[in-house]
Parts: C-alpha cells; sequence; structure tokens
C-alpha cells in the first residue's frame, strides 16, 4: 500500500510541472478539476487499457491515467498539497 501512495505522490509531483508559476493551493484545485472531469468521462474506456494510450503521452492526461491506475481514487486537496511541499 506504501509503494502505490508513494507513486501517487511522484506523479502528483509531476503533474505540477504541467502548472507552472502557480501556488500549492492552485495546483492541487485545478488538478482535482481535472482529474475529475477525466475520471468520469474517458476514463471509463481507458481504465481497461493495460498501458497508457499513445494519444496522452507527454501530456497530463497520461499522468491523470498513470495516478488512477495506481489508485482509481482522487485524492483530496490536502494530499495533494502534501505531495507537493518537497517541490524543489
Amino acid at each position: 500500500m506504501q509503494l502505490a501512495l508513494d507513486e501517487r505522490d511522484r506523479l502528483l509531483i509531476a503533474a505540477a510541472g504541467f502548472y507552472p508559476g502557480h501556488s500549492g493551493r492552485e495546483i492541487a484545485r485545478q488538478f482535482r478539476v481535472r482529474l475529475s472531469r477525466y475520471r468520469n468521462g474517458r476514463w471509463r474506456r481507458d481504465r481497461t487499457e493495460l498501458t497508457c494510450p499513445l494519444q496522452y503521452r507527454g501530456t497530463l492526461t497520461q499522468v491523470l491515467w498513470m495516478i488512477l491506475k495506481t489508485r482509481d481514487a482522487i485524492p483530496g486537496d490536502r494530499t495533494i498539497r502534501s505531495a507537493l511541499r518537497d517541490l524543489p
């Protein structure tokens, strides 16, 4: 379980790179909106894929897919901000 949480936190830090110049609070807010939209939409078809669909490679959607594959749950604002606290 701890490995999955550590992987999720690593992916949250990777996702922060798509929001340059934003505060941790703003990143958490925007990221949760984007993750919720993906999970309630396209994820319903994508979740059966064994690997990330090619059209998502190098995009924020790839990170969203990887987070949901790691754990099919939307992390809370506090969890996201906690992961981002360790940003360099």
